[in-house]
């Protein structure tokens, strides 16, 4: 059996994910007013920066990653640290869950922008 990692099971899952989907309404409502376009689909720029920090969670906690040793000294006693993973994986899940409703503004913004008047 493979152990049940200590992040999955405590409420600091659940804490990123309600970040994740407050940073995409956030994001999504930010980019929608200063494009000057309506405000639409912010339910589902919530549900992208959801499922885009847990899901770029769970990619770095069971993506393949070299493995890291670092030794140091602490009061004279050798202390030797290795990580397989990457150390730092609630960073990454918050960049995604930024950029997937970003991205999804901007795609709306460049494809329903008013025509300008001739």
């Amino acid at each position: 059996m493979f152990p049940v990692l200590h992040v999955l099971e405590s409420k600091y899952f659940l804490i990123l994910a309600f970040v994740g989907a407050s940073a995409g309404l956030f994001i999504g409502l930010l980019v929608s007013y200063i494009s000057k376009i309506t405000v639409r689909g912010f339910v589902t720029d919530a549900l992208l920066g959801l499922f885009g920090a847990v899901g770029a969670l769970l990619f770095c906690l069971f993506a393949p990653w070299p493995r890291d040793t670092v030794t140091y000294r602490v009061n004279g006693a050798v202390e030797t640290t290795t990580t397989i993973g990457y150390r730092h994986p609630e960073r990454i899940a918050l960049l995604v869950a930024i950029a997937l409703p970003a991205v999804r503004e901007l795609y709306y913004f460049l494809r329903y922008r008013p025509k300008p008047r001739a």
